[in-house]
């Protein structure tokens, strides 16, 4: 399985929430990572020769999508209920 292989993922059997939001480069310092990246070992968008043409309208929609929800509607955590 690509996702726990070692090769690719430091460290693939510890669950680290923040494993894909600050990937380190070279100079070790955090590098950003986009949406419409392209990365080798995970293909959402496609392969280098041949990526999605669609990836930032893509990017775009989800965005405004979210943007539309979060200012048309009042969002609040659900209360727990607990049983008698």
């Amino acid at each position: 399985m690509e996702d726990v292989c070692p090769q690719h993922y430091n460290r693939p059997d510890e669950f680290r929430p923040f494993r894909f939001v600050h990937e380190h480069g070279e100079d070790d310092k955090a590098v950003v990572q986009k949406l419409t990246d392209l990365k080798p070992h995970f293909y959402l968008w496609g392969a280098a020769a041949k990526p999605c043409p669609g990836r930032w309208y893509a990017s775009a929609v989800m965005h405004q999508f979210f943007v539309h929800l979060r200012n048309t509607y009042n969002f609040k955590l659900a209360e727990t209920r607990t049983r008698a």
